[in-house]
């Protein structure tokens, strides 16, 4: 682990800082983790840092993915392409209306209490919006949605987990349903129980410890070259290539060197061909003789039982 002391500007034998090669990591990820929910969440944060930052730096992209959860969550699945257009147009307009006097902090944003509660850090942004935003039609409901979703899947492996004990062989007869409403009271407990011990390391100043970085084995990755340990080094700078053997490679081969297998396939690929071709010949000749059609046939069997031998 890096101590506070040290420089993060110090350059490796690659010419990379520890930000950079943080910058280059995330810039290769970047289009799988930057969601329409993260972009959305990104727009609707109350936080005043956020939000300066917002106002500054925001894309269209980011605007395009709210258009398009407005898409998909606020107008039913079933509307006709004409009117779901239509409504599209009611509702877009709308929403950057709203959110316009929501970073300018006028109309319904501009009582100065509510921007104290953003700052304290206690209210999460979905309560906020739930709060302070009831005012808006469209704003508050895509808010509360996207500024709500976890950052990680502990809660969905934590209820998976519960589930799967519910419906254990001792507790086989218990429905689905009830299964789903006690996996979901264990999640919201284990959830709560996380919040406060949050809570009690961000009040005691420890909200990392050595534990948990120990426990991600990130240090060897985020260490230039020359402070890397040695087996991170040769990771790093070695090719490896992987001569896997295949399954065709193990077969018996030849006196020439080629591959029985492959040569008893490309015998029969080439029998059926021909005897698709001698069929079709049969049938154009069959008005003028039946027996020279059948001749033809116990032809195309006699040369097929040559060739398997």
């Amino acid at each position: 682990v890096l101590d506070p002391g040290d420089n993060i500007d110090v350059v490796d034998s690659e010419g990379h800082t520890l930000t950079g090669r943080i910058m280059l990591a995330w810039k290769a990820s970047c289009a799988d983790l930057l969601h329409d929910f993260a972009r959305a969440a990104f727009l609707f944060s109350p936080n005043p840092t956020v939000q300066e930052y917002v106002i500054n730096n925001h894309v269209q992209a980011d605007k395009d993915a709210a258009e398009r959860l407005i898409a998909k969550w606020l107008i039913p699945e079933r509307t006709l392409r004409t009117e779901r257009s239509r409504l599209m147009a009611s509702l877009v307009p709308t929403l950057w209306k709203e959110w316009g006097e929501f970073c300018n902090h006028t109309g319904g944003y501009e009582k100065e209490y509510m921007w104290i509660a953003a700052c304290d850090g206690k209210t999460p942004p979905h309560l906020w919006h739930s709060y302070f935003s009831g005012h808006t039609k469209v704003l508050q409901k895509l808010a509360c949605r996207v500024c709500s979703k976890v950052l990680g899947i502990g809660s969905a492996e934590r209820s998976w987990k519960k589930f799967k004990g519910n419906m254990s062989a001792e507790r086989s007869k218990l429905s689905p349903k009830k299964a789903k409403m006690q996996a979901t009271i264990a999640s919201i407990h284990a959830a709560e129980n996380n919040d406060q011990d949050r809570a009690k390391r961000m009040r005691a100043g420890v909200l990392w410890d050595d534990e948990d970085f120990a426990t991600l084995h990130l240090d060897p990755h985020c260490l230039p070259l020359d402070c890397a340990p040695d087996d991170e080094v040769v990771r790093r700078t070695t090719r490896v290539f992987r001569g896997w053997i295949e399954d065709w490679e193990q077969e018996d081969v030849g006196p020439k060197g080629l591959n029985k297998g492959y040569l008893r396939s490309m015998v029969v690929l080439n029998f059926w061909i021909l005897m698709g071709a001698k069929y079709f010949q049969s049938i154009q000749i069959e008005r003028l003789s039946k027996r020279k059609s059948v001749t033809t046939a116990m032809n195309c069997f006699v040369f097929w039982m040559i060739l398997m031998t």
